[in-house]
């Protein structure tokens, strides 16, 4: 099998394709509709990374939202779907910038994720500190359920 010899140029040229690439496969996935473009105008323009992990005695759900004041944070938990809200507000600054480069996404977020049964919502705590939400939500005793008695009448 022969190798390819590259000289440094040729290097920086495939470092441009790639970059290239790259961003044509953005494209693309706003166009198809696998990310919505235009992050100011819609509803939901991004999404936090969100680690989900289990410990013995509960479900731990970590996402990453720097920058987001805690008071523009909203969880709910209905029906084993855990939904987390918030806005991450963009403060530009009093003079006049030109972007060189533009990754961290502002605006409204939602996180809807489908968490497993057992799990008891009622003694979930919340952790918010340097940039991450932690959700801790315990798992139920082996036996018991959120059961509701029916009185029938007669």
């Amino acid at each position: 099998m022969t190798q390819l010899a590259t000289s440094p140029s040729v290097e920086y040229k495939l470092a441009e394709l790639d970059d290239l690439e790259a961003e044509m496969v953005r494209l693309l996935q706003q166009f198809m509709g696998a990310k919505k473009p235009f992050h100011g105008f819609t509803e939901r323009s991004w999404r936090p990374p969100t680690d989900i992990y289990e410990t013995a005695d509960s479900l731990i759900v970590t996402i990453e939202i720097a920058g987001v004041d805690k008071d523009a944070l909203t969880l709910e938990f209905k029906q084993n779907v855990l939904t987390v809200s918030g806005d991450r507000h963009h403060n530009p600054a009093a003079l006049q910038v030109s972007y060189h480069q533009m990754e961290i996404k502002y605006g409204p977020f939602e996180v809807e994720l489908r968490l497993p049964a057992g799990l008891d919502s009622d003694d979930a705590n919340a952790r918010y500190a340097d940039g991450f939400l932690a959700i801790s939500i315990p798992k139920r005793e082996p036996g018991t359920s959120n059961s509701v008695d029916i009185e029938i009448e007669r």
